[in-house]
Parts: structure tokens; sequence; C-alpha cells
């Protein structure tokens, strides 16, 4: 049977909100989609709360491939594994702890045949544990200049925001590695993709109710890490397709901007870490995407005003968790 939809879900501890996930998948709106679960090894009663669901809906249950890894290689390996097992025309890619409008394939993939899309993409929400909120990406029909638009945090890098033609991803590399490993995938499909459009409405649903508890500890060596790691692939990349002299500027601002808020103090060593090169106040005025304002706040980093830049950063922040 040749599927319209090929839907990907990466399960790895999630027994909290998987249920709530599989449901809104089960119960969409459209019949012609392939499900395909990845047990990345998971530790916990996920791949059992799957088999319960799935017999709510016998209706699902033959188009359905359970793929269980023999250990845990990470979220973009078990993207890879999903779409290696594929055979929908569009590959759309959810996490095993969010869930969707139940109209959001059939609308997606309305548009993309409308349109002739090689990508569509759509609005979400953030949801906390006492609150929503709707996230809008500002684009215009069609969308160009992707790639400037990630850097810019314009066009968001998740992965799970884009419904995408399979052909494209025979020319991306999965990541390997864990931290922002959406950026890298989302920022070769973008440039390989002919043709991207925006669908002014959110249909997908960001589950980010335990990221504000107390008691969760945040690791800046493993986004150190993660960030070199980053770097050194989008970096391959684009001097592959020799455009790196026209995202350079862009790039070390993005690493500039990524790492700053969270090393503080420890800025200077933390960006020695993941790049020396990116230690310059030139890569953030060359940066297009930036205003007159957030340059002139990033610029606080190297003009020995660092202290100002983190102490604004702190009521940012204060703000921030006041309004959650």
């Amino acid at each position: 049977m040749v599927y319209d939809i090929s839907i990907i879900v990466p399960i790895y501890n999630t027994e909290k909100y998987i249920e709530k996930c599989l449901v809104s998948l089960f119960e969409q709106d459209y019949d012609n989609i392939e499900y395909i679960f990845v047990n990345d090894k998971t530790m916990d009663n996920s791949m059992q709360i799957l088999s319960n669901v799935l017999k709510r809906y016998p209706n699902r249950e033959k188009h359905v491939k359970i793929i269980n890894k023999l250990k845990n290689e990470g979220l973009g390996q078990a993207r890879k594994t999903g779409f290696e097992n594929s055979t929908g025309k569009y590959i759309i890619h959810i996490d095993s702890d969010d869930w969707c409008e139940l109209d959001m394939i059939s609308s997606l993939y309305s548009k993309a045949k409308e349109e002739n899309a090689d990508i569509v993409c759509c609005d979400y929400f953030e949801n906390y544990s006492n609150k929503e909120i709707y996230v809008k990406q500002n684009l215009k029909n069609p969308i160009k200049n992707s790639t400037s638009l990630i850097y810019k945090y314009t066009l968001w890098p998740m992965v799970w925001l884009y419904l995408a033609k399979k052909d494209l991803y025979k020319n991306v590399e999965f990541a390997d590695f864990s931290y922002a490993e959406d950026n890298y995938l989302t920022t070769q499909l973008f440039y390989c993709s002919k043709k991207s459009i925006h669908i002014n409405f959110g249909y997908y649903h960001y589950n980010r109710a335990n990221e504000h508890s107390l008691t969760k500890k945040y690791d800046i060596q493993k986004e150190i890490d993660g960030l070199r790691v980053l770097d050194t692939k989008l970096r391959i990349f684009f001097k592959k397709k020799n455009i790196w002299e026209r995202y350079k500027s862009q790039h070390f601002s993005f690493i500039i901007r990524s790492i700053a808020p969270k090393a503080k103090m420890d800025f200077f060593k933390a960006i020695e870490e993941i790049n020396p090169d990116a230690n310059s106040v030139k890569h953030i005025i060359k940066d297009d995407n930036l205003g007159i304002i957030k340059k002139a706040f990033y610029s606080l980093i190297f003009i020995k005003m660092l202290w100002l830049f983190c102490l604004a950063q702190d009521l940012k922040t204060i703000f921030k968790k006041s309004k959650l």
C-alpha cells in the first residue's frame, strides 16, 4: 500500500504523556496514514501503553509499524530509523510527549497538494501545567531565505512543525548528536526545498508542562558540547554547498546568542570551547537578522559590560517566570 503520509514517532521514557499523543494521532480525520513508532530502548512502560491504546483503534492497527532498536541512540537516529522504514509520500515527525489537533494531518497535506509544496509548516501552542501560549510564525508565502529565518528565530527549527516530501530526506544527514538536532535537520530540509508554505494556524501542542520544575538540573557543559558539535556539522554543510561566506556571521551570531544567556559570566570560556572564531562582536554587527536594539544588547558582552548583559538577562528570566 502506498501511503500519503508517514508519521514517525520516536519513543523514549514518555509514559506520563504518550497516551494523549497516541489518541491525537489515531483520531486524525485523515485515513491514508502510516504510523511508525520507534522504540529507542525506552526504560519505562511507554510501549505497553502504545499496545493498550492501539487495541482501541482496530482501524489503525494494520497501518502501524513498531520498530524496536537494540540500543538507545538518541532522537536523531531514531528519526532516521523511522524514515528508513517509511513508505509515505510525505513525512512528519511527532514527539511522543506532545499532541496534535485532530485535523493537523489533513490540513497540512491538503495545503501541500494545493500548492505543490515541498514543505508545509504551521503555528503551534506551548502547553504548560497552568496555561497555553499560542506561538505564531510571522511568515509570508512562499517562505524565502529559509536558512536566514531559522537563524533569526522567525522560522522555528523544530522538525515536528513541518510536513515534508519524502524525496527531500534523500539529501539530508540525520544527527548523531542530541543538542539542537532539529536545527541541523531543518536547515538541510529547507535548503533542499524548492517551495515551502506556511499555514497561519496552530495545529501542534508542544508539551512544556514539566520544564520549569525547581528540581530540574541544567547542564551547561552538555549545552557547550552540543553547540560545538552542531557548529562543526553546520560549517561542513555550508562549505559543502559553497554558502559558508554568506552565512558565516549569522552562524556565529547564532552561537553567541545561544550560549550567552546560559553561560553568562563564563561566556568567554564557553565560546572558546565551542569555537574561538565565534569570539568577536563583528558577527553580531554583521548579522542582518538582528535589529539595532538586539545588536546593542549582545554587543555589551564584548565591550567589558558582560555584567550588564547578565543583569538584564536575569531580570528578563525573572519576568518570564512570573508570567508563567
